[in-house]
């Protein structure tokens, strides 16, 4: 997933498809530019589900991920 996002793609959702496993529902708008800096930004475990939907229906979207200290972390920005 992570070269999904470095190719321009955003995180919008976070559903329960498929027996209950969550998967995440990726977007990329060609019309919009790619360098266009983030306003906010919120860095949330990859195992913090709840709050990762919360943070999508706020209108943050999911622009990155990072591995630090055997934990993955989603970035989110607004």
């Amino acid at each position: 997933m992570k070269d999904k996002l470095a190719l321009g793609m955003k995180i919008i959702a976070l559903k329960e498809k498929y027996n209950g496993k969550l998967r995440y529902v990726l977007f990329r708008d060609f019309k919009a530019k790619r360098d266009t800096p983030a306003m906010q930004s919120k860095t949330v475990g990859m195992a913090q589900t709840k709050l990762q939907q919360q943070l999508l229906q706020e209108g943050y979207r999911g622009i990155s991920i990072q591995a630090s200290d055997e934990k993955v972390e989603v970035i989110y920005s607004k």
